[in-house]
């Protein structure tokens, strides 16, 4: 690990720790739950809640729903309310940052009665999109509930820069477990070589059901950048199929699935 960091972002190989621990280290930090609540428009809240994230040509909404605590009358409700809307406030945020949603996103929240409550939740808001690095606006919530959200997206609509890997696109790479015991193995593994040549993270995932050589490229933001950056996959693999011929290599490209509409 630290020698590729070494060679694609020195910077952070001061970061790296050593994991000994006898729990593997995607299930202590639960990464493929997480990896499947990225990639779903449903997104769970701890206290019983939920987001709906929508994508529309013109905008994303964001549709907050609450949990069995919602039941009740006059102040008791009036606060189980602010709770959930307190919690998808923090949620939006990460969500936001995850998926890099750009563009304008409408929020819907809970109605509140009391000024103040959406006084506390657009303050909520607004303290958690500062560890953004892109350029957040809020505005405050309207009479009916809505906030609107603007955000600059940082990730595919600025140009990658070769020499600086945090410019680089993502892709999720699903591939059957034979082939991701090839890209894993020796000391340098053939998928940090694989990403520092395309200049592009890759994040590998077992795909169940994949025949052996089988594999499929998955963006990591929303689905209207899908399109355009499934085909900055495909030109990124064919330049180095062309790389590769120029050298005498042979390389076998096996064609990339789209990734169908609706799929988690």
């Amino acid at each position: 690990v630290t020698s590729y960091l070494q060679d694609i972002a020195p910077d952070l190989c001061d970061r790296v720790e050593l994991y000994d621990k006898r729990i593997p280290l995607f299930d202590k930090f639960n990464i493929e739950e997480e990896i499947n609540n990225m990639l779903s428009k449903r997104v769970p809240l701890p206290n019983g809640g939920s987001l709906v994230i929508e994508q529309t040509e013109a905008l994303v909404s964001i549709d907050v729903n609450g949990g069995h605590g919602m039941f009740g009358h006059g102040s008791s409700k009036e606060k189980a309310i602010l709770d959930v809307n307190l919690a998808a406030a923090k949620q939006i945020a990460r969500e936001l940052r995850l998926r890099d949603i750009g563009g304008i996103i409408v929020v819907d929240f809970i109605d509140m009665a009391d000024d103040s409550n959406k006084r506390l939740v657009y303050e909520e808001v607004k303290k958690a999109v500062e560890r953004d690095r892109s350029m957040v606006k809020v505005s405050e919530l309207s009479r009916h509930g809505l906030m609107e959200i603007t955000r600059k997206r940082a990730m595919m609509e600025q140009k990658a820069d070769p020499e600086n890997p945090k410019s680089w696109p993502r892709f999720i790479l699903r591939v059957d477990h034979h082939m991701c015991n090839y890209l894993t193995s020796g000391k340098r593994t053939r998928l940090a070589v694989l990403s520092s040549s395309l200049k592009a993270w890759i994040l590998l995932k077992v795909a169940r059901g994949f025949t052996r050589g089988a594999f499929e490229v998955i963006p990591y933001t929303d689905d209207k950048a899908s399109e355009n950056q499934h085909q900055v996959a495909i030109s990124l693999l064919r330049s180095a199929e062309a790389r590769a011929n120029k050298s005498g290599k042979k390389v076998t490209l096996v064609p990339i699935k789209k990734l169908k509409s609706g799929r988690k």
